[in-house]
């Protein structure tokens, strides 16, 4: 007879196949998507799913659909987003994740975030990839390239964005293709567009900030359009591009200008303090003041004689360096009288120069010199 305390006998059932855990998940520019690494190693055999494979799945919101894959014997997979530049522009941000796939049990093992930073950073990953490949040439070769720049008027100095568009519209894919701007006031290089691999039907943007050189004069700049494709695919664009441009005024100088003489111990007659004689070392001061609104930069000034021989200038060059508005400073020159006595007067020229603008200003310096 069983007691109250009696046990019963209860039938156990088989465990099923461990599901792994993950590691790590990390996005990867290399692989171009996510790569996962899981604990321990895996295998194939009767320990996951007999007669299968284990199996990894990626999906979530921001994927058309869901991506597959087997982990390597070290427990190592990555789910390639996409391949070009075009297709990653075609992911939207959202969250994704990872299920192990286990004797047909599904098992969320981890999850992860897509945003827009790293999708714009695997699409630069998989530009630079594009760039490198060659391909093999084939008819049917086409594109279509559109250019403009972002603002379409920029003051001389600033930054303008040249934007491109390339599409591929043949039937085979497109390798290496760019296209590039060049002419007077942008600096040579620097605005090309490399678009790289195209596949047929894909279109890409891309973005040039090129600076519109500071001494451009001209009130507009005619960019010649120059494209090209590895395979000598047949494109279709401008040949140029047309920016309008708001000249930089100079900056507005004035100088100040004094003179001390070093007449070597010779008497001045009364009334004469201010004329010279031929043999003084005059010492030249000149006070820059910058009154306007564009800064003087890499500022030099320079004395010189309009008249050969009627002065000797020992120091006549003076580095001024950046001047913004309101700022001043200070130039020194020293020269000697050469002019013959009762020649009346000397003059002498003082020349402000901008290292991207040349000269900005002018002042005439008229030396007196003694009758006899």
């Amino acid at each position: 007879m069983l007691g109250v305390g009696g046990c019963a006998s209860t039938e156990r059932v088989p465990a099923g196949p461990a599901v792994p855990s993950v590691i790590s998940a990390i996005w990867s520019e290399e692989s171009g998507g996510l790569c996962v690494t899981l604990s321990g190693t895996v295998s194939a055999g009767p320990s996951l799913l007999p007669g299968g494979e284990f199996e990894l799945r990626l999906s979530g919101p921001s994927l058309e659909q869901p991506i597959f894959r087997v982990p390597n014997a070290r427990g190592r997979t990555c789910f390639e987003l996409a391949r070009t530049p075009a297709e990653f522009g075609g992911l939207r941000p959202g969250p994704v994740s990872v299920d192990a796939m286990v004797a047909g049990r599904i098992t969320q093992i981890a999850s992860a975030r897509l945003d827009e930073p790293t999708i714009r950073r695997l699409a630069a990953a998989a530009l630079e990839r594009g760039r490198q490949r060659t391909g093999a040439p084939g008819p049917g070769g086409t594109a279509e390239i559109s250019l403009r720049t972002v603002p379409d008027r920029v003051a001389a100095g600033e930054t303008v964005r040249i934007v491109g568009t390339a599409t591929n519209t043949g039937d085979r894919p497109l390798y290496r293709l760019s296209a590039a701007v060049v002419g007077q006031g942008v600096p040579a290089g620097e605005a090309t567009l490399d678009f790289g691999w195209l596949q047929p039907g894909e279109t890409i943007e891309l973005t040039q900030t090129v600076r519109v050189e500071r001494g451009h004069r001209a009130d507009s700049i005619e960019l010649d359009v120059q494209t090209a494709e590895l395979h000598g695919a047949a494109i279709a664009a401008a040949e140029t591009v047309r920016l309008a441009v708001q000249p930089l005024p100079p900056a507005a100088i004035r100088t100040e200008v004094t003179v001390t003489p070093d007449r070597h111990g010779r008497a001045v007659r009364e009334g004469r303090e201010d004329t010279f004689r031929p043999g003084d070392d005059l010492h030249m001061v000149v006070e820059v003041t910058n009154f306007g609104d564009t800064d003087l930069l890499g500022g030099v000034a320079e004395l010189r004689s309009p008249e050969p021989g009627n002065a000797s200038v020992r120091v006549g060059r003076a580095v001024l360096g950046n001047l913004p508005p309101g700022g001043s400073t200070r130039a020194h020159f020293w020269f000697i009288v050469r002019a013959p006595l009762g020649s009346a007067r000397m003059p002498m020229l003082v020349e402000i120069s901008d290292t991207d603008l040349g000269v900005v200003h002018e002042q005439a310096v008229v030396i007196e010199i003694d009758e006899d």
